[in-house]
């Protein structure tokens, strides 16, 4: 058998380490629950905050598409656009539509 002066302090020991476990536990119940709360109100803020950039990103993305059209229009009725400035010879501005040439020449 185990002799009473090991016996006691080890059931003391046992008692005492329950006490601070259960004390600890009720006043520290409330601080966990409160950053567990603070967590969920984070994680809800970046779920909203990433909503809205996908909105954001979807609008960026339909305005491109709108542009990326419009410019295919003018494209098709353009071809292209040539604006030259040669002063060094002659005082003249070429401006070439597609095939089409208007010149300009200063007196």
């Amino acid at each position: 058998m185990i002799p009473l002066e090991i016996l006691g302090p080890l059931i003391s020991a046992f008692i005492g380490g329950l006490l601070v476990a259960i004390v600890n536990q009720i006043f520290t119940r409330s601080k966990t629950e409160a950053e567990a709360e603070k967590f969920r109100a984070e994680a809800e803020k970046t779920r909203a905050e990433a909503e809205k950039t996908r909105v954001e990103v979807e609008k960026i993305r339909t305005e491109i598409s709108k542009v990326s059209s419009e410019t295919a229009k003018i494209g098709d009725t353009v071809d292209f656009i040539n604006v030259y400035f040669d002063f060094q010879h002659t005082f003249c501005v070429s401006i070439a539509f597609g095939s089409c040439v208007a010149r300009n020449t200063f007196p």
